[in-house]
């Protein structure tokens, strides 16, 4: 069933939408010629290897950005770029269990945990302004380049850690959520992305900060904490939330928890 729903979704029509026709029969053609390879590892890895040599174009609710994947894959020796397009766009990680109003409401992004920029190119297509920050400074080439190339002048990198603990421990310079809402001057985020393998349990632990902030949409790692506590602190700061596991579906127990979409029940 688990590769049947990845067939689903990522050959759908959604697919074609957000990949155009023209990318979407290469990845058809190269899922073709790589079935023994997908029956084998049960996963789409290596046909998002095939595709990893394009610039692509993906549209995604009505916007549109450009991707240059074969940059990543030349400059990096690690998973294909076209990995994360398809997880953020076509699996809608980040979006999923919010409305899509969600989407074109948020003017003032942060997204911590930027990798190579693939959330913040999307966002930035209609975001008046982006703040990405990233701990791994060998992303900032490939982050510039894919803003270059889609002449965003609206998006703003941070490389630095935030939190504490997590994968990468505490390394480089610190960043806080304070901190970058006092450097840029917002009095408000409209949405906050986290993926910051681990390090994300720390943040939640004084929260003030969630009073400015109206949507979130995050990745927890259990193995570095309990989800049950950023949990607990969203409630208590008057956000509405639903939980997903890895898959994107909703789970029966909190300690199957991947995801979390939370929104402000009353803002101001």
């Amino acid at each position: 069933m688990g590769i049947l729903n990845k067939l689903t979704n990522n050959f759908g029509l959604k697919a074609l939408r957000i990949y155009g026709l023209s990318l979407y029969c290469k990845y058809l053609f190269n899922f073709i010629l790589n079935l023994h390879h997908l029956y084998k590892n049960r996963d789409l890895t290596v046909i998002d290897k095939k595709m990893d040599k394009y610039v692509v174009n993906i549209s995604y609710l009505n916007t549109s950005f450009k991707f240059d994947c074969g940059f990543g894959s030349s400059y990096l020796k690690e998973g294909p770029s076209f990995t994360l397009i398809r997880e953020i766009c076509v699996s809608d990680c980040y979006f999923k269990y919010h409305h899509p109003d969600v989407f074109y409401a948020s003017k003032t992004v942060l997204d911590l945990g930027a990798n190579r920029g693939v959330f913040s190119a999307l966002m930035a297509s209609h975001a008046t302004r982006v703040i990405c920050v990233e701990v791994q400074p060998h992303y900032l080439p490939i982050i510039e380049h894919n803003m270059k190339i889609n002449n965003y002048q609206n998006v703003f990198v941070e490389i630095g850690f935030v939190g504490t603990g997590g994968m990468f421990g505490e390394h480089g310079k610190g960043i806080t959520i304070q901190g970058l809402l006092d450097k840029y001057n917002l009095l408000s985020i409209d949405f906050l992305k986290i993926d910051i393998e681990g390090s994300e349990f720390a943040l939640f632990e004084s929260s003030s900060w969630l009073q400015r902030i109206n949507y979130i949409s995050m990745e927890v790692h259990p193995t570095y904490g309990d989800p049950g506590r950023i949990i607990s602190a969203l409630h208590e700061q008057d956000f509405k939330i639903l939980m997903a596991d890895r898959k994107l579906f909703l789970p029966n127990e909190v300690n199957q928890v991947t995801f979390i979409y939370a929104t402000r029940t009353s803002k101001g």
